[in-house]
């Protein structure tokens, strides 16, 4: 399936549009990856967009995340886990169709989360911002100086069609959901619109690379 089979908007405002299954869920059903900046992430994410994540994950799709340093502990828990033991995970979690995984998505979020993580198709790195030596700032120092907090979202599907979206929405259920937000949406085969998508591009690979002065 091709993102341009889909009627997607330049814009998109949640007072007057619904972000989640107009946008989102579709979006991620047709992609193999997903990039994502995010000052906030929530497992929650995976549950209120699971229609979209099932196929995603079916077809193998992979997904980076870098996220501010505020998680959730028990997210926190099941990335360890899906990290340090994921013999475990997999042999506990068995999910191989889209019916175990949606259901699993809507039942258990947090033990999605470690599943794949254990399955290596999340990677999530967190962003600390440091100071000028490169050492991480303190809470109350960062909220002084600046927090990360860069949200941006960059998808892929089987024919190499590319989306991003950059605009004021998080990684949680709340974001998609409950909130106001807004974003721009930029796609790799509409003239114009090439030049901002490899500027969102560029900006995701700057920070999974760590070449940023002040946030490792």
């Amino acid at each position: 399936m091709s993102f341009q089979e889909l009627e997607l908007k330049s814009d998109y405002d949640s007072e007057e549009d619904d972000v989640l299954n107009d946008f989102y869920i579709p979006v991620l059903a047709r992609s193999k990856r997903y990039y994502r900046l995010a000052g906030f992430f929530s497992s929650s994410a995976l549950a209120v967009a699971a229609k979209g994540i099932a196929p995603f994950i079916q077809n193998g799709g992979t997904m980076k995340l870098i996220v501010g340093a505020t998680l959730q502990k028990s997210d926190v828990e099941a990335i360890k886990l899906g990290h340090e033991n994921p013999e475990k995970i997999l042999s506990e979690i068995m999910l191989k169709h889209f019916e175990d995984i949606y259901e699993e998505l809507i039942r258990d979020h947090v033990r999605a989360l470690a599943w794949l993580v254990a399955r290596n198709q999340l990677e999530i790195k967190v962003a600390i911002v440091v100071d000028e030596a490169g050492y991480p700032l303190d809470q109350d120092a960062a909220m002084k100086t600046g927090i990360f907090h860069q949200k941006v979202g960059i998808l892929e599907d089987s024919e190499g069609n590319i989306i991003s979206f950059s605009g004021s929405i998080n990684e949680s259920a709340m974001s998609w959901e409950s909130n106001i937000e807004e974003f721009k949406v930029f796609r790799s085969w509409i003239d114009g619109e090439k030049d901002h998508l490899i500027a969102d591009k560029s900006k995701f690979e700057k920070y999974w690379f760590g070449k940023t002065n002040r946030v490792k």
